[in-house]
Order: C-alpha cells, then structure tokens, then sequence
C-alpha cells in the first residue's frame, strides 16, 4: 500500500480548508455577535462614580509641630493597603447605609423575591419579612459588591468607586461613603485619645494620693519632731507656729463637719436644723412665720382665695429660707476656707523655717529624704496632669488622615456594557471558535471536501476524484457517460483511475486482476463507479467480470434496467458448478463486460455465503480466465461481508461520497480495510462528488432478522 505522508505546513491547503470551511466559520461569527448584541439589548447600563481620596500616613498633631516628619516606604505601602481594607469594612458600610439611607433605597435596599410576590399575589402570609438583621445583611452584601477601592499606582491616592443602574445614585454613594469613612476616622482617633485620657485618670488618682501622703508625711513628721527641731535650732518661735498650726487645723475639721451636717440640711431642706446649727435669728424666724402658715393653710378651705393667698405665701417663704440658709451655709464655708489658707500658710511657714535651719545630720537626712519624696510626687502628678490636658486638648482638635481631593461626579455614560469591547471580544471569539469548528469539521468531524483533504486523512493514495455528473437519461445510470461521453471529464478521471490501478500493476510482483471496490457506509456511489471502472477497462479491449457481491442490498441490476433470473446468493446458496448455471453471467448492454447480479434480498447470513468454497472458486476460475474482475461489496461499517471477500483480491478501492462521510466512519472503515487485505494488496481512495451529497445515509437497510457479527 502507498503512504501520502506530509511534514511541512501546506498555507495554500490551509487556505483551502477555510474557503471549504467560510460558510460554518462564518456563521459561527454571526452567532456570537448575535449573542453580543443579545446581551447588549437586555443587559441593564451600570454607572460608575469614583471618587478620590489622599491618604497621608505621617502622624498629625495640630497642637505640635508635625512638618518634616519622614515614613518608611515600606510602612507606607501597609499603611495604604489596610485603609483599602477599612474603606470596605462592615463598620464603615453599615455607617453609610444609616447615613445614605440606602435600606429605603430601591436598588441596595432589601427586596421581595418572585416566591413572596407570588405569595402576596395570592394572599399568602410570607412571615416576618422585616428581620432587621436579614434586611440590613442584604443591603450589606449589595453595597459591598458595588464597591471598588484600589490604589492608584504607587501614589497615596485611593480610587473610590460605586457601580449603580443610576448614575446620580453611584455618585451619592460614593461620597457618603468616603464622607462616613473619613468621619469614623476622626471618631476613632478621638475615642483613642479620650480613652488614653480615661486610662491616665486612675494613675492620676493614685498619684495625686502619693502627693498628699507625702506632704501630710513631711508635715507630720516637723509636727512630731518639733521639740526636738526647736533645740536644735535654738528657735523658741518654731513652738508657737506649731501650736497655732495645730489651732487652725482643728477649727478646720471642726468647721467641715459642721459643712457636713449644713449641706445635708440644706439638701433635706430641714430649716429648723440650719437655723439652730447657724443660730441665725433670721432664719429661726423665717422657719417660725412659715410654720404659723402651713398650719393656717391646713385649717383654711383649699378651694377658697384664702388658701391660695396662703400658698403664694407659704412658697415665698420656702425660696427666702432657701436663699438665706444658702447665703448663711456659704458664708460658713468661706470662713472654712479662709482657716484652710490660713493653715496652708502657716505650714509653708514653719516648713521652709525649718529647712532653712541649722539641724543636726539625722534630722536632716529625716526631712530630706521625706522632702524628696514630695518633690518626686509633685513632680509626677503634673506631669500627668499635663498629659490628660493634652489628650483633652487633641480629643476635641483631631484631624483625620485621609480627606477627599476630588468628590464623585454623576458619570454621563455608562461603564457596563461597554459596547465597543463587548462587540470586539464577540468578534475575536467568534473568529477564533470559527476557524477552530472550520478545521474540526474539515478534519474530524465533517465530512471529506477536497482531494488534498483525502489525501492527509487517510494513509493512501487518492485515486481519482469522480466530478459531479447526473444522468444523462431518466432512470438511467450516471456509468452510462463513460460510453455516452466518453471526452467527459467524468470519463477521464476513470481513465486516471485505470491508470493508477495499471501503474502500480506494472510496479508490484502481483497482478493486479481482482479489484474489489467498497464504501464505509452506504450511498456512497460505489455500484456506480464499479460499472464505469468496469466500461472503462472493457473500452481497453480487457475481459472484464463485475460482480455485485452486496448481497445485502444488491444494486447493480437497477443501473443496467434488468432483474435477474438467478444472481449470486442463488448461486452461492445452491452450491452449484458455473458450468451448471450459465445463467448468472449477464452482458452490460453499453459494453463487453460481463456482469453477475446480485439477486434478491437473502434470507439468511450473507457472510456464510461469501466464505463458502463456491465463492472462493468463483474468484480464482475469474481471475485464471479473465483480464479484470471487479468486486461491488458491502459498506465496510455497518456489515462485515467486505472483510471476507478482502483477503481475495490484488486491489480495493474505498469510495469515499463528498462532504457525506463522517471522518470517524472513514478512518474506521479504512482500519477495517486494512486489516483484511493481503499484504502486498493495492489501496486506493476514490472521491464521489455525488449530487445528492446532502442526503444523510442510514444503516437500517443493511440489517435484517438476524444478527450482523
């Protein structure tokens, strides 16, 4: 068998598919711009609003001076990244739906699904459609897919963008989104300073405790010690300063108990207690005159003008007692805090006489140590007093570190669909997908359209391509042009067929007498190009035999308009000698072949039949008396009579119908082929452009009652 091999690329075979090929690659095109413009008719426009927002990573203080304060790049990079990150945070979204208002909103607010309008259509109770929860998660999960924020490069600008069906909309959202964002930045610094504030508070406390206990440390140790000290020193005056501080300091707590029990007094209300706690004549007298008449008022008609002139009165009382306890109970604490200064004063006194004496070293040391002691306190407590004013101060003059450079404008075209790519994605796919079914279908799927194609499918020679030719006559046979015609081209390609079976004859050490030609499936035309092969030997002057071995589906007796008195099958069945049955030989009534009809439909397996030794000496009685024999078998796929009679000939020829044959049946057909022939067998392609290529085959034909192995 002849191999066709071919390593390089063929462009003009490849520009041959396509043009085989442009009717599938361009529908192909035309239906995914049909689809494109499908989309873009039914898709709903969505606008796009972005706006822009600077990011500054340096710390800000508008009570310091913060310029020139240098970041790290590095720093900056996570800085940026993890503002994108808030900017889409369940905080910030939830604030800008409150803010925005978007759960009343038609497009991010919550919606009924098609089942609850059907239920409501129905009257149907859908249940508690207003889980808050449910609702406000909804309306969540909207906005955040309508979000975008991405860096701008390697700046530290942030794109802030919002996709809606509105373009209004889109840009509403987006600067409430960067508004509630920045807000909850200044919100998060401020709680940050004011909880510091609120942290310091409590060491506050205790230091302020310290403080005191120091001061009441050192004082009380002069107090303790001041015998000692006054010997020391030689002062004689350090004892009166002591005995009259220790005057003071008991008028002092004398007095602020009696404050004590006057605020509670005055709080209660109790103008007998102030009165005689202050032994204040007016007041007595005030608590007297308003006794005389609330018991006036309680004996008096309340209906009557005599008990509403009694109340007037009774409550101008109550508000001149209120305002003459409460004169009386500051005047107290005045004189408190005067004896308070008073002591402060005379402490600070004998304090710095007694550091500034001549004293012995323990004493010294004492004071020293205990001096210190105060002086660290006092020196803790204001620094700490500094601080909490500080974060008070920056707790009310925070700045946030982002602010919005360029609010979000209504876009005036849309950002989805984008007509132009979408159109041009359509059209690259469609091309690409076109040319990829066009050379699927030219090499696997599709049918055989070209020489060149038939020759790079299969493993073979092409033989001939046999052109379209109809019937010259009604009912007739197209193999009637060979001798109708004999100039046609028709005509020539079986002579170029002849020559290529006579070619490679002359070159193999068989001859090449029996030629057996067949199909993959049906309708493919061979019947006819056996009777032309057939005309065409026998115009040569050749002893030529055709037998029609397609027991199955016998046709050659309709191309020559005769029905046989006995064809093969009767033959094969009877077992007979030819001698005994010269019947069976019919002559072609257009040349001097003979010819062997192939009878009726037959009632049992015809494969037994063709391996029966009456068949076999049928062929090999041909092939010693005659120049050519020529074999019409089965299609290859759907019967297996060919395969038996393969191994008999020198040649076969596997017709192959134009753009009919699918590629899978031709290459299992071939595999059929090539395994049942001898061999130095010769295989051939032949090309059928047939006029009825568009007409589907069918196998039910080829099977009977029994089963086909």
């Amino acid at each position: 068998m002849t191999v066709s091999t071919q390593d390089t690329i063929d462009l003009r075979a490849m520009i041959a598919v396509l043009r085989r090929q442009y009717k599938l690659s361009l529908l192909t095109v035309a239906c995914c711009l049909g689809m494109a413009l499908v989309y873009l008719f039914q898709a709903t426009p969505l606008y796009t609003a972005t706006a822009l927002v600077l990011v500054d990573p340096r710390t800000k203080n508008i009570l310091t001076d913060s310029e020139g304060q240098n970041t790290q790049s590095q720093s900056d990079n996570a800085r940026l990244e993890s503002e994108v990150i808030i900017l889409k945070s369940p905080t910030v979204l939830l604030s800008t739906i409150q803010n925005a208002a978007l759960l009343a909103d038609p497009e991010f607010g919550p919606s009924v699904g098609l089942m609850e309008k059907i239920k409501l259509a129905l009257g149907i109770d859908i249940g508690n459609s207003d889980d808050q929860a449910a609702l406000l998660a909804a309306t969540m999960g909207r906005l955040n897919d309508a979000i975008t924020v991405r860096r701008q490069g390697l700046t530290y600008v942030l794109n802030v963008s919002v996709t809606s069906k509105s373009p209004e909309r889109s840009a509403r959202v987006a600067n409430a989104l960067v508004e509630t964002y920045i807000d909850l930045q200044v919100r998060s610094k401020v709680d940050l300073a004011l909880g510091s504030r609120d942290l310091l508070q409590s060491q506050l406390d205790a230091s302020r405790q310290s403080l005191a206990d120091s001061e009441e440390n050192l004082d009380r140790f002069i107090q303790n010690n001041i015998e000692q000290i006054r010997q020391e020193t030689g002062e004689t005056e350090l004892g009166t300063l002591s005995a009259r501080l220790r005057e003071l300091e008991a008028a002092r707590l004398s007095g602020e108990r009696q404050q004590a029990q006057l605020d509670a007094a005055l709080t209660a209300r109790d103008w007998q207690l102030l009165g005689e706690t202050l032994q204040n004549d007016a007041l007595i007298a005030l608590q007297n005159e308003r006794a005389a008449i609330a018991e006036r008022l309680s004996e008096t008609d309340p209906s009557g003008e005599i008990a509403v002139d009694l109340a007037a009165q009774l409550q101008a009382l109550e508000d001149q007692l209120a305002q003459t306890a409460q004169s009386a109970v500051s005047s107290v604490r005045a004189d408190i805090s005067a004896i308070a200064g008073q002591s402060n004063e005379l402490r600070r006194e004998l304090r710095t006489r007694v550091l500034s004496s001549q004293l012995s070293a323990s004493t010294l040391t004492a004071l020293y140590g205990l001096q210190q002691e105060a002086d660290i306190a006092q020196r803790q407590y204001s620094t700490l007093i500094t601080r909490m004013r500080d974060l008070e101060a920056q707790a009310v003059v925070q700045l946030a570190d982002s602010r919005l450079v360029s609010p979000a404008l209504a876009p005036t075209d849309p950002a989805s669909p984008n007509k132009r790519l979408v159109l041009a994605l359509a059209l690259v796919f469609g091309v690409g997908l076109g040319l990829g079914l066009a050379f699927l279908n030219e090499y696997y799927v599709g049918g055989v359209a070209s020489e060149s194609q038939l020759a790079n499918l299969l493993p073979i020679s092409v033989g001939t391509v046999v052109p379209l030719t109809p019937a010259l006559r009604e009912n007739a046979s197209v193999a009637d042009a060979i001798i109708d015609q004999p100039l046609s081209v028709f005509s020539e390609s079986f002579r170029k067929l002849r020559a290529s079976i006579d070619q490679a004859h002359n070159s193999a050490e068989k001859s090449c007498k029996v030629i057996m030609i067949t199909s993959a499936v049906p309708g493919e035309g061979k019947t006819s190009i056996a009777l032309s092969l057939a005309r065409t030997y026998a115009q040569t002057g050749k002893r030529v035999l055709l037998i029609d071995a397609d027991l199955r589906k016998p046709a050659l007796h309709k191309h020559i308009a005769q029905n046989p008195r006995e064809g093969l099958q009767d033959f094969l069945i009877g077992q007979s000698d030819l001698n005994e049955n010269p019947d069976i030989f019919v002559k072609d009534p257009q040349s001097s072949a003979v010819l062997i009809l192939g009878g009726g439909r037959p009632s049992q397996p015809t494969d037994q039949l063709l391996q029966s030794d009456s068949f076999a000496a049928l062929i090999e009685s041909a092939r010693s008396t005659l120049d050519i024999v020529i074999i019409d078998t089965s299609p290859l796929v759907p019967v297996v009579d060919a395969r038996y009679i393969a191994p008999m000939v020198d040649a076969a020829l596997l017709v192959v119908r134009y753009s009919a044959t699918t590629q899978t049946d031709l290459r299992y057909a071939y595999d059929q082929l090539s395994t049942a022939l001898p061999p130095k067998a010769l295989a051939l392609s032949v090309l059928s452009i047939d006029a009825q290529k568009s007409q589907s085959y069918k196998y039910a034909g080829y099977y009977t009652a029994y089963t086909v192995d």
